[in-house]
């Protein structure tokens, strides 16, 4: 709610990812993955905590740009990381982090549903 009282929507309530009693906005933090230069296409969503079932640990699948296509995952991967520590708050870096191809919807966007079908069957 901004000072005048009007609501922005910033996500859906459903793409929410509830880390720990802090929330999560998936569209929110994968603007700023979309900065680097090694990320096509990308997702973030929830998986659950094995430790803390009540909580949700942050996953982001990436589909890397050609470009990157021969660097190593373990290389890209600590890239990655080192980005997000330095344009997210500490609870919004994700735990996970899969290359892989991105699912995407007859109409063009990222199919979350699939990617969290996709990441209990793991």
């Amino acid at each position: 709610m901004d000072e005048d009282g009007y609501l922005t929507i910033v996500d859906r309530a459903k793409d929410m990812i509830s880390v720990g009693g802090f929330k999560v906005f998936p569209r929110e933090v994968e603007e700023k993955f979309y900065e680097h230069p090694a990320i096509d296409v990308c997702a973030l969503i929830g998986v659950q905590n094995p430790e803390r079932p009540e909580t949700e640990l942050v996953k982001l699948v990436v589909q890397k740009n050609a470009a990157y296509a021969d660097t190593p995952e373990d290389q890209l991967k600590d890239e990655i990381m080192a980005f997000a520590r330095e344009k997210v708050a500490p609870y919004k870096v994700p735990k996970i982090v899969e290359f892989r191809e991105v699912p995407i919807t007859a109409a063009g966007k990222v199919d979350k549903k699939a990617l969290r079908q996709q990441s209990v069957g793991k």
